[in-house]
């Protein structure tokens, strides 16, 4: 499942937010009379609801600028706070919307008179005068741990977390420089409860524990990107999903459907999830699922309904990621995702794979076009280890946007046993299929699409379509289901068993949507084929990656497109999963693969036609 529009997270992200926030009831204390001469408490101002008592009147306050933010792309003025008025239902800071035509900076002691308006349901006074009283104060922020459970009586106010907080997301870091933390590493409801109650109560409290922070800018694709600690990213300064941050400061605000604290200073931050080497090479046969995010020859300029890279250059950039994850993997057989449907894609990617690895390392099972729809599965092998028995087989399940399964039976050159493997991408959540809505219940959209796809899958897989008999079987692949959803149950039933649950546990992941993790990538085994894998998990080099790293270079700036690297980190959006078998009886374990040199692209040519694309 792959959602490349930023719009698209935000709305999700929005539409999450606990029902709680900003639904305090209105206090009933008496409105102070308004002079010139006598300012009135911020907290008075603020009121105990969601909008101000004084909406449309002009007030004086008195306070401490605790956040500057009157720069060029910034928010367009500061947040001032007084020493409050003991109510703590009201809060004591407040957004001045003045744009750098005054010299004020955080400490400085203020007058203000203006007029208060609710600003995208955020509270600020717009002034027509500021007096500045004095400088050198200075406000101690109020600490706070998640969950926090009322932050309208906080909008406005310097806050600080001491407590140490998980960075749960980075979706709209290079886009809107923002970043979700939470109190711990969320996990996908129905990838770890079952849909339902549980999922639902599941999501209350991910959300529940969540705080967005911000950049203090208003400009998309803001340069540079600064990291959590307050510094400029780099490629020797960055995070990952599950890195921990402690002491976060900055000031509340209200924007965009959400809370979210506007930096004052940077924060301790800790990479406590650090980019992980290959897994390690184990058993005499490694198979890799890899969804490769629209691997596409045919460019968006050239034609609009491509979906991958724009322009040459763009190419070269997601090849070479491509290709480094690839040849790190070192994968005998790689079941591959979201190639383009055109014939000649999968080729190109050999092409590439072999100018790295060396001519007649890897080659592709042969299928052309499979389906309607602009995406595929494809598979890519070591001929030096296996060997295709027979000729693919699919199976198609209508127009329903399941993606046709793919199978090919491999003989295992050393030890001469067959194993089969079907690669499969089921349809997505990100849009409703006829009849077939979003429930409610977690699993999303298209549930029942999806699971008659897998009832299709394990009774089809039965008859064995390549006539080989092998009795071994693994099915791999997106299947854009959480191991706790009915897809997966239905293969599970079907004879199946859950591998990546078997060898890395319930909390095993392949993806983060919404800050939230879990496995849509799958290695599922029939009885016989569990016997010989000796391991199963994610290499997590996509997932917890910032995509400010990937390929794309539509919205980056100069110090941006610097962050790129050939190297497999943000080579997609989802992590490839590897199984290891071990067939026949090897006498040892095969060595640990080494750690790959940087790749060489090769010069790929571009080939221009696509097929129909469908939902």
């Amino acid at each position: 499942m792959s959602i490349r529009p930023r719009l698209l997270a935000l709305a999700s992200a929005s539409a999450l937010l606990p029902a709680f926030l900003g639904t305090s009831a209105l206090s009933s204390w008496a409105i102070p009379t308004l002079t010139d001469a006598h300012p009135i408490p911020i907290g008075a101002v603020q009121g105990a609801g969601t909008t101000s008592p004084y909406a449309g009147r002009t007030v004086v306050v008195e306070g401490v600028v605790t956040g500057d933010f009157q720069g060029e792309n910034q928010l367009g003025g500061v947040f001032i706070q007084d020493t409050g008025d003991e109510d703590e239902d009201t809060s004591d800071g407040i957004f001045i919307h003045v744009k750098g035509t005054n010299d004020l900076e955080v400490g400085d002691r203020v007058q203000v008179k203006g007029k208060v308006s609710e600003y995208k349901d955020q509270t600020q006074i717009t002034p027509a005068a500021v007096e500045k009283l004095g400088g050198g104060d200075a406000v101690a922020p109020l600490e706070l741990n998640l969950p926090v459970t009322d932050w309208e009586r906080h909008e406005g106010m310097l806050l600080r977390f001491p407590q140490s907080l998980s960075i749960l997301d980075s979706h709209n870091f290079d886009r809107y420089g923002e970043l979700t933390y939470g109190t711990d590493r969320q996990w996908a409801p129905t990838g770890i409860v079952d849909p339902g109650q549980p999922a639902i109560d599941l999501l209350a409290s991910n959300n529940a524990n969540r705080l967005t922070v911000d950049d203090g800018r208003t400009s998309q694709n803001p340069t540079p990107a600064i990291h959590p600690n307050g510094k400029p990213m780099a490629k020797d300064n960055y995070f990952r999903s599950g890195d921990q941050v402690a002491n976060l400061t900055g000031v509340l605000g209200y924007s965009f459907g959400s809370y979210r604290l506007q930096p004052t200073t940077g924060a301790d931050h800790t990479a406590s999830n650090p980019r992980p080497p290959v897994p390690e090479k184990q058993g005499n046969l490694r198979v890799a699922s890899f969804n490769v995010l629209n691997y596409f020859t045919t460019l968006t300029s050239d034609d609009s309904r491509a979906r991958g890279a724009d322009t040459p250059e763009e190419f070269q950039r997601q090849q070479a990621k491509i290709v480094a994850a690839m040849t790190a993997l070192d994968a005998d057989v790689f079941g591959l995702m979201e190639i383009e449907n055109n014939g000649t894609a999968v080729d190109d990617l050999v092409a590439a794979l072999n100018a790295r690895a060396g001519e007649g390392t890897y080659a592709a099972v042969r299928t052309g076009k499979v389906g309607s729809d602009a995406i595929f599965q494809a598979f890519v092998y070591k001929p030096t280890t296996v060997e295709p028995v027979g000729s693919a087989e699919t199976l198609s399940f209508g127009s329903t946007g399941n993606r046709p399964s793919l199978l090919q039976t491999f003989r295992h050159k050393d030890s001469g046993e067959l194993v089969n493997v079907s690669v499969n991408h089921l349809k997505s959540k990100g849009l409703a299929c006829k009849s077939d809505p979003d429930t409610g219940d977690g699993q999303g959209n298209c549930n029942q699409t999806r699971s008659k796809a897998a009832e299709d899958l394990v009774s089809w897989l039965q008859d064995d379509p390549t006539g080989q008999g092998a009795a071994r079987t693994v099915i791999i692949g997106d299947l854009n289901s959480y191991d706790h959803e009915d897809p997966v149950k239905t293969i599970v039933e079907g004879g199946y068993a859950d591998m990546e649950k078997k060898f890395a546990g319930e909390q095993a992941y392949s993806y983060v949507f919404d800050g939230m993790s879990g496995y849509l990538d799958h290695a599922l085994a029939n009885q016989a084929a569990e016997a010989s894998i000796v391991d199963a998990r994610a290499w997590h080099i996509n997932a917890d990656e910032a995509d400010i790293f990937d390929y794309d270079m539509t919205y980056k700036k100069a110090a941006e497109q610097e962050l790129y690297s050939p190297d497999p980190y943000r080579s997609s959006d989802h992590d490839p999963v590897v199984v290891s078998l071990r067939l026949g009886n090897p006498e040892s374990p095969m060595p640990s693969s080494p750690t790959p040199a940087e790749p060489t692209p090769s010069r790929s040519i571009l080939h221009p036609g696509l097929p129909k694309t469908s939902s």
